[in-house]
């Protein structure tokens, strides 16, 4: 997949981030705020890839050095039963 129109996709980014910032206002973090970051995340990353692959981001942008925290292992944020079973369809919306 090649990115012709980089406004439309920069947008979405946008669009994204936004969005992110307003649903963890409103969410329990706790159940669902690791699950929004994590999503956010793998999509973004993924938009900036392509973008960068078709030649749609600035040379200064693709030089940042952008900080990441690395976080220990943890196999109990592995255990989804908790989420199948607190979480019904109305704490979903």
């Amino acid at each position: 997949m090649s990115i012709t129109d980089s406004v439309v996709w920069k947008r979405e980014l946008a669009k994204d981030l936004a969005h992110l910032q307003i649903d963890l206002s409103y969410t329990q973090y706790e159940i669902f705020g690791d699950i929004l970051i994590d999503k956010f995340s793998f999509t973004s990353a993924y938009i900036i890839r392509k973008l960068i692959e078709s030649k749609k981001m600035s040379d200064e942008f693709e030089i940042t050095k952008l900080p990441v925290k690395k976080y220990p292992f943890n196999k109990e944020l592995l255990d989804f039963t908790m989420l199948r079973n607190d979480v019904t369809a109305d704490k979903l919306e």
